[in-house]
């Protein structure tokens, strides 16, 4: 009888959601055994993390060192020191990530041990972030972001070569245009629908990049600038500040560090937006718009146009006189800047930092949101919101008896200029109120001195609700709150003060206009 040959057994292939061997996990300098073999982030990233750590501490660890500039540091403090030094090293021992033709899967933590997965088909965008310190060790984060806050994947840090690599291999397709659209010469009348990638946008044929804007530091200082008014109030309590101590015998440093901290505060949270957009530049690439800038944390993230959820024009009067906006805008993820501490931070949130209202329109018909509702067209809110805004800004004055101890006239002068900056404040607020659609586009307009006006194609509307408080139900006021996925607190458009009339009547309206456009088979 014949013999029968042994056939040669393989051994079972190891199930996907299992470590792999030991043998193909490779640091960030040895070359990968395989194209989805499990790989740590660059071992310079403990100097990364403990300068993520130092930058936290601020002025605290500024105060510290100067202190003991001469006298050497104690055991605590060099035993903190490496501790800080420590606890880089385990995070990044600790931290593993792989990609596979089908998902990105991220391994971190010690105590807590956490592992992501998602899949490559939902990624929404990838950015870089890149620290000060990162930048000078040439590395960036990789940050990956689908539809939900809690799927978002950062991996930190790697070699800034490695991680461009990366984000264009993440990057998710482009939404495809049709080859009998008409090139896009700027008409209204050509645009095209919400939802499809803007003839403008798609990169032509040989290019690799495109600039669409390139921003300037100096429109966006004169527009910040005009952004400080709503905190002029902080000046009063910082100067009654000031003047109680100057009676007091507190220490110098105290008696003008306390009334300068108060008024450096506002001017710093306002002009933040200066290292966030310095040097902001908006492209066009194959993956869709690249935004990218910060002058000390460099931060690039590509969006798909046909994911933008809403568009808001910014301005102020100021602002208006020299004819400067900004353009801001949402998508279907919760952030734009990638992580920080395991949190979302959105930080590129601006399509146009800040330019002429021409410029920012022909950005916003780029982005497919061409004007459709004038402003002119926006229905006013209630009159009533005048007495309820007025009423509630002044509620800060009933303390100003206590303004009696400082000066006895004190209250008699400051009770009455904050009764009338309030009652205009109110004023101004219900010239801006405003709520218009034309069963395509939702457009909602809110502030007092900024101006926000939000534009929405009720397509993406994914709720509406109305909310009234006790005061409001008393004047027959309700608010009209519309949401849409990826928008902070799913909340895209408010529109307060409506009389509780109209706010349903309209509610009813853009739900059914939502519900005839997710199905219009259906309806």
């Amino acid at each position: 009888m014949p013999t029968q040959r042994p056939v040669p057994t393989q051994p079972p292939a190891a199930p996907p959601n299992e470590s792999a061997p030991p043998s193909a996990t490779v640091g960030a300098d040895e070359p990968a055994t395989s194209p989805d073999a499990w790989r740590r982030p660059h071992p310079l990233t403990i100097l990364a993390l403990v300068g993520d750590v130092f930058r936290g501490a601020g002025l605290g660890l500024i105060a510290i060192l100067a202190l003991n500039a001469g006298d050497g540091f104690s055991w605590f403090e060099q035993l903190a020191a490496l501790a800080t030094f420590g606890s880089g090293l385990v995070r990044w021992w600790s931290t593993r990530y792989r990609i596979t033709p089908t998902h990105i899967e991220h391994r971190h933590g010690v105590f807590r041990r956490n592992e992501q997965i998602m899949e490559r088909t939902r990624i929404q965008n990838v950015g870089l972030t890149s620290p000060l310190i990162a930048r000078v060790l040439g590395l960036s984060s990789v940050d990956v972001a689908e539809a939900s806050a809690d799927g978002n994947i950062s991996i930190r840090y790697l070699a800034r070569e490695e991680a461009e690599k990366m984000a264009k291999l993440l990057e998710p397709a482009t939404a495809a245009i049709p080859a009998q659209t008409p090139a896009f010469d700027g008409d209204l009348a050509d645009a095209p629908p919400p939802g499809m990638t803007p003839p403008g946008l798609a990169p032509p044929e040989g290019a690799r990049t495109t600039t669409l804007h390139q921003g300037a530091l100096g429109p966006l200082l004169r527009f910040e600038l005009g952004r400080l008014v709503p905190n002029i109030p902080v000046v009063i309590p910082a100067g009654i500040m000031a003047y109680a101590l100057s009676l007091s015998d507190a220490p110098l440093l105290v008696r003008i560090g306390f009334p300068v901290a108060a008024l450096l505060m506002p001017l710093l949270g306002a002009l933040s937006p200066l290292m966030v957009y310095g040097g902001y530049r908006l492209s066009r690439t194959a993956g869709g718009l690249e935004l990218q800038g910060g002058l000390l944390t460099e931060r690039r993230v590509v969006i798909q146009p046909d994911r933008i959820q809403t568009l808001t024009w910014v301005d102020h009067p100021l602002g208006r006189r020299s004819g400067i906006r900004s353009l801001g805008f949402s998508t279907a993820e919760v952030g734009h800047g990638g992580m920080e501490n395991g949190e979302v931070s959105v930080e590129l949130d601006r399509l146009v930092p800040a330019a002429d209202a021409d410029e920012v329109d022909r950005i916003a018909v780029l982005a497919g949101r061409p004007i459709r509702v004038d402003d002119d067209r926006l229905r006013r809110v209630s009159p009533l919101t005048i007495r309820r805004a007025a009423l509630r800004w002044s509620i800060p004055t009933l303390a100003a008896p206590a303004l009696w101890f400082v000066r006895p006239w004190l209250p008699f002068v400051v009770v009455p200029i904050w009764w009338a900056a309030a009652w205009l404040a109110a004023r101004r607020r219900y010239e801006i109120l405003g709520v218009a659609t034309d069963d395509v586009e939702l457009v909602g307009r809110t502030g007092w001195w900024i101006s926000r006006t939000t534009r929405l194609s009720v397509d993406r509307i994914q709720g509406v609700r109305m909310t009234s408080t006790p005061f409001q139900r008393r004047l027959g006021l309700a608010t009209l709150v519309v949401g849409t996925a990826g928008v902070r607190g799913d909340t895209a458009v408010v529109v307060p003060d409506l009389t509780a009339d109209d706010a349903h009547e309209l509610g009813r309206r853009l739900a059914l206009c939502a519900a005839r456009a997710e199905d219009p088979f259906e309806l």
